[in-house]
């Protein structure tokens, strides 16, 4: 006997299927598919990245497990740029929102 269900998470649908074997019990597995349509994501935030928006730009400086130290200021050459601290999605919807486009990578130490 087979059996089907849907889990859907944010980026991707799962289908676990499964089927019942002669002593009875029901084995499951999750099967993945590709990311949902209309899910494109930003590039991963990374330390060091500068990020240009219409009218000012964002250094990140610290990633975490769920929030980032970055910088926001008008101007490449700004001095004393107050360093502020948000969630991770919340500053990747603001990228996206604002049509960042990342111009500096800068090497990771290895």
């Amino acid at each position: 006997m087979l059996t089907m269900s849907i889990v859907k998470t944010p980026n991707t649908v799962s289908y676990l299927v499964g089927c019942r074997n002669s002593v009875g019990t029901n084995a499951m597995k999750a099967k993945k598919n590709a990311p949902e349509r209309g899910a494109r994501s930003l590039k991963e935030l990374a330390k060091g990245q500068i990020w240009k928006l219409p009218d000012s730009h964002i250094e990140i400086l610290e990633i975490g497990k769920r929030l980032t130290h970055y910088r926001h200021f008008r101007t490449l050459d700004a001095k004393r740029v107050p360093i502020q601290l948000t969630g991770i999605q919340t500053i990747q919807a603001y990228l996206k929102t604002n049509k960042a486009v990342l111009i500096q990578q800068r090497p990771q130490a290895r």
